[in-house]
């Protein structure tokens, strides 16, 4: 096995990490800015659109932005808080971007105030999507709650070490193939032993 690949191996478990940071960090920075112009801004903007109960809905938009993000970037109950998220992005993509196409920079001008820019379309708001629908399909992350909670489980044997998301940790497969391998054809080669431990060591 290549140096590279055993890298890339390694560092594969934090793999939701950087995506639960910019959802769970961006969906708290778009609540925290509502709550700071007044959440009423907010809910003038939601009547202007013409959507029904715009105060009840602007309160619910911003609850979820500010407490599923706080989820999100902790690694808490995503595939929960996955749900309201969504909704939450869809319903802004085909209320508010859909009209205004696909990209989400639209370079117009360069004046006296700096770049002017056009109104964004669908693009951040498939990026989320995609980077919720990613962190529903990777186990969770070491530094994760969700992950603390299912190692946790495993340890007191309430668990088989499944995440919230039902995936196996890969580390026991390999060392269980490479362990059925051995019975099988006898004992490992000594050019293979070394590689062997490392495994072991990696999957505990």
């Amino acid at each position: 096995m290549s140096a590279a690949v055993s890298w890339r191996r390694d560092l594969s478990c934090w793999a939701a990490l950087p995506l639960r940071v910019i959802v769970g960090g961006g969906f708290q920075i778009h609540g925290s800015l509502k709550l700071g112009r007044g959440v009423e801004v907010f809910a003038a903007a939601l009547a202007g659109l013409d959507l029904p109960w715009p105060e009840l809905l602007a309160w619910i938009t911003v609850v979820v932005e500010v407490l599923a993000g706080a989820a999100v970037l902790l690694g808490a109950f995503v595939t929960l808080m996955s749900v309201p998220m969504t909704v939450v992005l869809l319903v802004a993509m085909i209320k508010v971007h859909w009209q205004f196409g696909f990209s989400s920079i639209k370079f117009l001008a360069v004046t006296a105030d700096g770049p002017q820019f056009g109104k964004p379309g669908i693009e951040c708001d498939l990026l989320y999507l995609a980077c919720i629908a990613a962190l529903l399909l990777l186990p969770s992350d070491p530094a994760s709650v969700d992950g603390w909670r299912a190692k946790r489980r495993s340890s007191a044997g309430l668990g088989d070490g499944r995440d919230r998301r039902g995936a196996l940790p890969l580390g026991p497969a390999i060392a269980q193939v490479r362990d059925v391998r051995r019975e099988e054809h006898g004992p490992v080669p000594f050019e293979e032993q070394p590689r062997l431990a490392r495994e072991r060591r990696h999957a505990q």
